[in-house]
């Protein structure tokens, strides 16, 4: 072998020692914030559809939006990470190991949250009480009323009215537009899901937005990022917490 050959391949393998590494610790960091960003809604990381779906779906933001690809799975799983419930709110619940049922609300109008988890991880869900037994809720495959009495959620679970200790016209506003969307389909994409009227919903979104629809002021989103997650109406200066369960 000539000098250089032997110069021009140790170069090489210098280049492939230096580089390789760190490229796997990207494709490695990129790859599971991807499968936690898909367990985060509620979907299974070894389903090779709901792969698809979400990759699809973080694709088409990333073209909307300007943003790399993998500059939108890193900002989603972080914020995603963020909207994790921590153990000191969850003290004192064996999180779900049991569950609970919600019953009547103070007020039409109130909000829960229960400490939903999907393989293992926690993401919280929350809904919209529509009368004094039942409770409006999107979850996959579509948005449903259910009945507080019958229905159980994982423990704990928490219940809280919005804005001022009384029943409102808006309170009702509220409800009756969560209702009114029973029967839509569930919108798996909860990254960038503030839209106030639209074809789908997840359950954080369809509260933001009954709410959001009284009045412009009333913003139940904690954070302001864009996306609202069940964290972050828990978290909302608008929402007082009066009863714990479990």
């Amino acid at each position: 072998m000539t000098l250089k050959k032997m110069t021009v391949s140790v170069l090489a393998l210098l280049v492939g020692f230096c580089m390789t590494p760190n490229a796997n610790a990207d494709y490695h960091s990129m790859n599971a914030n991807f499968e936690y960003i898909v367990v985060s809604a509620g979907l299974n990381p070894s389903n090779q559809e709901d792969r698809n779906l979400i990759q699809s779906a973080l694709e088409k933001t990333a073209e909307e939006s300007g943003e790399s690809y993998e500059a939108i799975v890193e900002r989603v799983a972080y914020e995603s990470q963020n909207a994790k419930p921590d153990q000191e709110m969850l003290a004192g619940g064996n999180v779900q190991a049991y569950h609970v049922a919600l019953r009547a609300p103070r007020y039409v109008g109130d909000v829960f949250y229960s400490s939903n988890s999907t393989f293992g991880i926690q993401h919280g869900h929350t809904g919209i009480y529509d009368s004094s037994f039942s409770y409006v809720e999107a979850t996959s495959p579509h948005i449903r009323r259910v009945n507080a009495y019958w229905a159980e959620a994982p423990a704990p679970a928490f219940k809280y009215y919005v804005g001022w200790d009384r029943q409102s016209p808006n309170k009702y506003k509220a409800a009756n537009f969560a209702a009114a969307q029973v029967g839509k389909g569930y919108n798996w994409f909860f990254w960038n899901n503030k839209t106030i009227y639209a074809s789908t919903y997840n359950c954080s979104q369809l509260v933001w937005a009954a709410y959001k629809q009284t009045d412009p002021k009333v913003d139940l989103d904690s954070n302001g990022g864009a996306g609202v997650y069940p964290l972050d109406i828990k978290n909302s200066s608008w929402l007082h917490e009066y009863q714990r369960i479990g």
